[in-house]
């Protein structure tokens, strides 16, 4: 217990300690715990909250602005820019015909078929049925392929580049 005694001067050391304790305890700010969600930025990073900043969101970096410049593909379609990708422009897409893989010895033992011409089968086989649809990557002369023999099965002779 505690009596204070103006003539012992003990009592007045004692209040200045316990008020210096007290501004020591109420001075110090606890830190802040934010919660753990993320925000996606419009390059599709993502950044956390920050107890520096108030919890708020890190800062997105900078969104890369590509050129609007455009790439012709070989079937006709256009590619743009990525700034996702430095910029780079988006892959063209590719050649989509099929094969029956049908044994063969030379070229002349193969064909197109399929109602597009899509298919490259043997040309002793009963003909592909297809649906008849007019797709762009079905154009083997845009992509410069060939239906003929590949390692002694009818296939697409495929560039190095596809």
């Amino acid at each position: 217990m505690f009596i204070y005694d103006p003539r012992s001067g003990n009592g007045m050391k004692a209040l200045v300690m316990v008020l210096f304790v007290g501004l020591l305890l109420t001075g110090c700010s606890p830190q802040l715990s934010c919660t753990k969600e993320a925000l996606v930025c419009p390059d599709g990073t993502t950044v956390g909250r920050n107890s520096s900043l108030n919890c708020e969101f890190n800062p997105c970096p900078e969104v890369q602005r590509c050129t609007e410049e455009a790439k012709l593909c070989p079937d006709g379609s256009a590619v743009g820019r990525n700034a996702a990708n430095n910029c780079e422009f988006d892959p063209c897409p590719g050649f989509c015909g099929s094969s029956t893989n049908a044994a063969c010895t030379t070229d002349a033992d193969c064909m197109t078929g399929g109602c597009s011409g899509q298919v490259c089968q043997g040309a002793n086989e009963d003909p592909v049925i297809t649906t008849c649809e007019a797709r762009e990557c079905y154009d083997d002369v845009a992509y410069g392929v060939s239906c003929g023999c590949v390692e002694e099965k009818c296939a697409w002779n495929l560039p190095q580049s596809l």
